[in-house]
């Protein structure tokens, strides 16, 4: 009986520990178990070679302090064997007391986690959208332009094309016929002879024979009348001498030199603005000439031309056609024939 007794404070001994492991912190377990041993903070800091700061952090239980969960595990081990208490308890206290505050975190690394999973994929799905707004853009840029025949030409204006001046003198010289052609003087183009080229020798016989040439008819010779009657006689008209073409009408038309003619012929296969400048400067035809029109040109060489549309025009040049293919389409061209 008395044996009873002596063991029954033990049991009840360890219910209330049981009880207090429940209710209390490791830090006050801890704390309860260094005093009943009679030892300092700063003891029991030495025989474990921490300092006593750490030694203060877990008895007031401020876990925050320390590094991580790890090291405050590894800190609460030591202390209880060095103060001989169960380790099961202490670890029941801290999972105890910090199990709220693991999960709040848990839960809130969790959050944190699967919002930036959302933001990454958000951002991914951002640029993508970008990317694909952008090469729609740039498709149907590439469209219009090929669609459009879009160039630079079309806004600066090619250096060939006809000013507007120029067209609107044409459109004024030439409402009715859109040409204006020089028209030929039998191989002479117009141009003065010089003197020095004429025969002197043709000149002179043309001035003697001009001299011995009479301009009136000479007076017929009267006659005395007779007694025949001269009624018949009165009647018929006097015959006038007919004067034949002299060598001086002949040789009087002005002799020049022979020189190169050069023939131009356009044929349009669709409406065009041409322009054709001889070698004297003279503008010998220039408008829009309709299709189908076929215009003979001649003058001096060489030739510039101005063209609109190279590829509705077909020219022959002296008999022989004119290669107009490695000109562009489309587009003006101003060149020199010779």
């Amino acid at each position: 009986m008395t044996v009873d007794n002596e063991q029954q404070p033990p049991a009840d001994e360890e219910v209330l520990t049981e009880r207090t492991a429940d209710t209390v912190t490791p830090g006050q377990l801890l704390s309860q178990a260094r005093e009943r041993k009679g030892l300092s903070q700063q003891q029991v800091a030495d025989s474990l070679r921490l300092r006593v700061a750490v030694i203060q952090i877990i008895e007031a239980d401020d876990y925050d302090k320390l590094a991580s969960p790890t090291f405050v595990r590894g800190y609460l081990r030591s202390m209880a064997k060095a103060l001989e208490v169960n380790e099961e308890q202490i670890f029941a206290a801290y999972r105890a007391t910090h199990q709220e505050k693991t999960t709040d975190t848990s839960a809130s690394m969790r959050s944190f986690s699967r919002r930036k999973v959302r933001e990454r994929n958000d951002s991914r799905l951002r640029w993508i959208s970008y990317i694909i707004i952008i090469v729609v853009i740039a498709s149907a840029l590439l469209w219009w332009w090929q669609d459009s025949g879009f160039s630079m030409d079309s806004i600066t204006g090619s250096e060939d094309a006809p000013t507007e001046q120029e067209a609107q003198q044409a459109r004024e010289s030439s409402p009715d016929i859109p040409q204006v052609v020089r028209p030929s003087t039998n191989g002479m183009n117009g141009q003065q002879v010089p003197e020095d080229e004429i025969d002197t020798s043709q000149t002179s016989a043309v001035i003697v024979e001009g001299d011995e040439t009479p301009s009136e008819p000479p007076p017929l010779p009267t006659e005395e009348p007779t007694d025949a009657p001269t009624e018949a006689s009165t009647d018929v008209p006097a015959q006038e001498p007919t004067q034949e073409p002299t060598e001086t009408e002949q040789d009087s038309a002005p002799v020049v030199t022979d020189e190169p003619v050069a023939d131009l012929v356009f044929t349009f296969s669709d409406a065009c603005w041409v322009k054709v400048t001889d070698a004297t400067g003279e503008d010998i035809a220039i408008g829009v000439k309709a299709a189908g029109y076929r215009m003979e040109l001649t003058g001096e060489a060489p030739f510039d031309i101005i063209l609109c549309r190279p590829e509705s025009v077909a020219i022959t040049y002296q008999g022989e056609p004119v290669n107009l293919d490695n000109f562009v389409r489309e587009r003006s061209v101003t060149f020199t024939l010779n």
